[in-house]
């Protein structure tokens, strides 16, 4: 069996769409992805719109789907940043709401039996009401990831949230392929899980080149909120506009 692993697409629609032309050549069983395809990039609607064509698919509920599906308050909350409000506002501006009952059915974990290899997918560690996410471990070790994710079972736990790649084992294989659409490289990065009949298996790294420049443009084009900071923090650019 074939699964390829994605996360945190970002509104990333350049690298979206360079990841999937190797993708669809991978002839996979399951494509997933592991939360976030919304926020911080200019293209919500339409990175969703493309995800959603794409076979064989199984989406995970990431933060940025769970507050959409929350809906936007009218008021900012207590402790919630302007620069945070007006973009979690825009963001929800540019989907059509009827999305929401349709994200609010993805579940924030999945689990698989493949060939005896048990397989576990969500975005982060979940707190125990499994609608929430712990705190980010920035430089985890390895007693950190077992103690974050103490109450999973699996062989292998696929996740994302915090945008670096990052592959430990300890009790279990803690695996991140790294966000697809924020990096200062200019690669979109997914990751092949290949699993034999005897259970055996094979995961392997890949990055597609993507022109990051389309990106950082169209972040200011749109006038996304937050634009500035987006460009420097998640894609390594200082732009001028």
């Amino acid at each position: 069996m074939k699964i390829v692993l994605l996360t945190d697409i970002h509104g990333n629609l350049p690298a979206l769409t360079a990841a999937l032309e190797v993708i669809r050549q991978e002839n996979y069983d399951l494509l997933i992805h592991t939360g976030d395809v919304l926020g911080i990039g200019p293209y919500p609607a339409e990175s969703l719109a493309l995800l959603l064509q794409q076979p064989r698919l199984q989406l995970i509920q990431g933060n940025h789907e769970s507050r959409f599906v929350q809906g936007v308050p009218t008021e900012r909350p207590p402790g919630m940043s302007k620069l945070e409000f007006t973009h979690r506002s825009w963001v929800a501006a540019q989907l059509n709401p009827e999305l929401r009952p349709l994200i609010a059915q993805w579940p924030f974990q999945a689990s698989s039996l493949v060939h005896g290899l048990r397989l576990t997918f969500l975005h982060y560690a979940l707190t125990p009401t499994g609608d929430s996410f712990k705190p980010v471990i920035f430089n985890p070790t390895v007693l950190d990831m077992d103690q974050l994710f103490a109450g999973v079972a699996a062989d292998i736990i696929c996740y994302g949230h915090h945008h670096p790649p990052s592959d430990l084992t300890g009790r279990t294989r803690y695996f991140n392929p790294g966000s697809l659409g924020c990096s200062v490289e200019p690669v979109a990065r997914f990751a092949v899980l290949t699993v034999a009949t005897d259970g055996t298996y094979r995961l392997e790294k890949r990055a597609v080149p993507y022109n990051k420049k389309a990106i950082i443009s169209e972040l200011f084009a749109r006038q996304v909120p937050g634009r500035q900071f987006i460009a420097k923090a998640f894609f390594g650019v200082s732009p001028l506009g």
